[in-house]
This record gives structure tokens, C-alpha cells and sequence, in this order.
């Protein structure tokens, strides 16, 4: 039966780490972690994770995309300064595939690297700005996000519908697609391509 959909509110706690254990049994082992300075909480059964307005950041951790349900993050609404939201892909166990959606949406994919592995969708509204994973990742971004920074994997970026942008690749063999807008790049370590 549909109960709802339960959100939790991380407003004002600052940076937040989110973690997906291996599944166990339903309402006995959480669905995710979320640790932040304060302190940690076991989520069970959330579909929702919502910020306010002032600017956020969200890191990815073990689990999360594989071992979790699907899951909405909402950062609010749009800082005027600096990076602005940031969803940081550092610590996640994966790579992703980022695909743009409607009313500045990402869907996240984990590119799941063992055949049978099961991938869940990640859906994130209001990102500004996103540091890729170590494990290469595939980014096909939308108009109005403020930045990209690539991990250390093979990473394709295809910042064809971006008006103004800045791009990191990183390390790694990295695909750079640009378009007829104002992209701002700083090459890493690896070879990149534009």
C-alpha cells in the first residue's frame, strides 16, 4: 500500500555524508546513513531529502545508488555565491551516469561494474554543482549549473546545452563536448579532449 512520501530535512546541518548499507531485512536495517557534525541518523523507509535555500553540500558514500531504494534530493532554492549546491561523488563506490531531466533535475544511475548488479536512480533538483566520482562517469548536463570537476576515472562530459560553465576534468582519459556557450576549463592530470 502507498503511505506517502516521508521526507527528512536537512536544513542548516551543514555538510551531509549519505550512505547506503547492504540490504537486510525490511525495517531493521536502515535504507541509508546520514552523517554531518552533529551527529548521524539511520533513515528507514525515506523517499525525500530536503535543504532550504542557502547553499548545501551532499557527499556521496558507499552503497548509495546500489544497495539503496531510490531516492528525491531537493537542495531548495538557488545560492547567488560561490559553487552554490555541490554534490560530491569523491567517496562513492561507483561511477554514475548523470542525466539531465525537467525543472533543473539530475537523474544519477549507478554504472554498476558486475553483471546482475541492480542500479537505482538518484534524483537530485537544484544541483550547482558536482565533483564526479574516482570510478568514471558519464555527464550529460543541463543550462544553469555553475560547475563540474571530474574524479579520477574516464570521464565524458557533454556540456552542449550549458550557456556558461566551469569544467574540471581531472584525472583519467576525459571526453570534453562543448557547444556554442562560455565554458571555463582547467585541464587535470590526465589527457583530455575537447
Amino acid at each position: 500500500a502507498d503511505d506517502g512520501v516521508d521526507t527528512v530535512d536537512y536544513s542548516g546541518a551543514g555538510k551531509v555524508r549519505l550512505e547506503a548499507p547492504r540490504p537486510g531485512p525490511p525495517h531493521v536495517t536502515a535504507d541509508f546513513i546520514a552523517r554531518y557534525a552533529s551527529g548521524k541518523d539511520h533513515l528507514f523507509s525515506i523517499e525525500h531529502i530536503a535543504w532550504d535555500e542557502r547553499s548545501d553540500h551532499l557527499s556521496i558514500g558507499p552503497g548509495v545508488g546500489i544497495a539503496s531504494p531510490p531516492v528525491r534530493i531537493d537542495f531548495g532554492g538557488e545560492h547567488p555565491f560561490g559553487k552554490g549546491d555541490v554534490i560530491d561523488l569523491t567517496a562513492a563506490d561507483v561511477g554514475f551516469e548523470i542525466v539531465s531531466g525537467e525543472e533543473r533535475t539530475l537523474n544519477f544511475t549507478a554504472r554498476v561494474p558486475w553483471s546482475g548488479g541492480e542500479a537505482h536512480v538518484l534524483t537530485v533538483r537544484g544541483a550547482e554543482w558536482i565533483v564526479g566520482s574516482p570510478h568514471g562517469d558519464s555527464f550529460v548536463l543541463p543550462n544553469g549549473m555553475r560547475g563540474v570537476e571530474g574524479g579520477a576515472g574516464d570521464d565524458i562530459f557533454d556540456l552542449r546545452a550549458a550557456e556558461r560553465m566551469f569544467v574540471s576534468p581531472g584525472g583519467g582519459e576525459n571526453t570534453v563536448i562543448v557547444g556554442d556557450g562560455e565554458i571555463m576549463a582547467r585541464s587535470g592530470a590526465g589527457t583530455d579532449r575537447y
